[in-house]
């Protein structure tokens, strides 16, 4: 299962992460602890996981770290998922 501190370390730990999302190391300890990563940082997140080659890291993924949030996913990202845009 994919949580918060595995996201972390694929981006090489809490200062790197933080430097990524543009936060405090403080604020990604906080991520960790509560599991969950506000929505305004998913788009970063996604794409940066993807151009390390990790394709589990996807707006469903995140989601369901964040059950509550709401953020829908881009109407670009959503039609090239679906195949639709080129």
């Amino acid at each position: 299962m994919l949580t918060v501190k595995a996201i972390v370390d694929l981006f090489g730990g809490t200062s790197a992460f933080a430097v990524v999302l543009g936060v405090t190391p403080q604020a990604v300890a906080n991520m960790i602890a509560r599991n969950s990563i506000a929505p305004r940082h998913w788009p970063t997140i996604i794409a940066g996981a993807g151009s390390r080659g990790v394709a589990d890291v996807t707006w469903d993924a995140m989601s369901k770290l964040s059950p509550n949030a709401r953020q829908t996913q881009p109407v670009r990202e959503t039609k090239i998922a679906a195949g639709r845009e080129r």
